[in-house]
This record gives structure tokens, sequence and C-alpha cells, in this order.
């Protein structure tokens, strides 16, 4: 859901939450789903942002999906699904072979494509400070996702209180 928000906050300004519903369908101690509505304060856009960890126990055949839909449209992390997770893998260890051939720094593999994101977040970190620029995301939009998150639990909490 993070992501989403984070995707909101640069494309629609500073997002409101309308409508927030947690599920906690397996029993975990953090939700493994979400409902969330949001609507921009700055124009007439809104979104419905659902999130769900519906995992099968089996490998490779995991779904994890965030699908955002809007006024004009929708976007879903299932679009970003390699389609053949074996190839994936023995295409991405091709290339880390090759990489050391030539002498450059491997990149980490996973079984899921899922950990290149924070791989991705991590190496971005450290070349910002190596380089002594800032981050694509500020500190402030941290903060407002983090309230954002917040808020999302209070008003799904307020829906049970009579």
């Amino acid at each position: 859901m993070t992501l989403v928000i984070i995707w909101l906050i640069c494309f629609v300004g500073d997002p409101e939450i309308i409508f927030s519903c947690l599920d906690y369908k397996f029993n975990l101690p953090v939700e493994d789903g979400a409902i969330v509505i949001l609507r921009s304060s700055n124009s007439s856009a809104k979104g419905i942002i659902n999130v769900g960890w519906y995992q099968q126990t089996i490998f490779p055949k995991y779904n994890f999906r965030v699908i955002l839909h809007g006024n004009a449209g929708y976007l879903s992390s299932d679009d970003l699904v390699p389609h053949n997770l074996y190839l994936h893998a023995v295409e991405q260890g091709a290339i880390n072979s090759f990489r050391r051939l030539v002498g450059k720094k491997i990149r980490p593999l996973s079984y899921t494509y899922y950990y290149e994101s924070f791989f991705k977040e991590l190496a971005h970190f450290f070349d910002c400070v190596k380089n002594d620029s800032d981050p694509l995301i500020s500190a402030n939009d941290g903060l407002k996702i983090i309230e954002l998150i917040e808020e999302a639990y209070e008003k799904s909490q307020q829906r049970f209180v009579t």
C-alpha cells in the first residue's frame, strides 16, 4: 500500500482518505489485505487502492498484487510479473555470470522479483549518500505516507465503533 500512496502523492498531490477497510483473513498479527479509497485535495482525482496478500504456499505460484483504480483507468502490479519465473531467474543468472566475467559487481538474485525493489531502494539511498544528492522521495513525503497509513488504520477502526 505504501508504494501506491507514494505514487498518488507524486501524481495527484495531497490525497485524503475517504474510506478504509483492513482485512485479517489469515489471522496474522497484521492485516493481509486492504481497500482504501482516496481523493485528491488539489483536484477531482479519486482512486481505490486494493492490496492483498493472497499467497499460495507452493513456489512459484505466489500472487501478491497491488491494484490502483482511478478515474481514467487502473494500474496493477500484475503487469510487472515475469511471464515465466524460471526463465527470468535463468536470464538474471546469465547476466550476473557475464558481469562477474568482465569484472563488474553482480546484482543480488532472489527467488522472486519482488525483492529487487528493496535492492534498488538501498542502491538509490547509497548513491545519494555517495554523491551527496537528494533522494527521489523526501523526508516530508515519507512523513505524509506514514500519516496517511495511520489515518487508514484509524478510519478502518472507526467503522467498528458504535
